[in-house]
């Protein structure tokens, strides 16, 4: 019983008597890799984020010009022998 007591103790790391490890305090160089990957991967992440939101801000402002243009060319238009119902259409449409 006092066998597997310390057994269990020494594999969670929980034992008195425990050897130093030849690396010392520093952690294992997979897990320094591992987190220098994730690192980076968090940095292209956020860049790729900033670079969608800036291109969702210019294709509304686009948008946006595309509109004031075509309200420009339907201000432009001449609707004095246009019928009632498509002059009412194009009224629909410029506002």
């Amino acid at each position: 019983m006092r066998d597997r007591k310390k057994g269990k103790a020494k594999l969670k790391g929980r034992c008195k008597n425990v050897t130093p490890s030849p690396l010392g305090d520093q952690p294992c160089q997979d897990f320094v890799s591992y987190y220098e990957a994730i690192k980076v991967k968090a940095k292209a992440i956020l860049k790729f984020a900033e670079a969608r939101s800036k291109s969702a801000e210019t294709k509304k402002e686009q948008t946006r010009m595309e509109k004031y243009h075509t309200h420009l060319k339907l201000l432009d238009k001449d609707t004095s022998n246009f019928s009632d119902a498509k002059l009412k259409g194009h009224e629909a449409v410029d506002e």
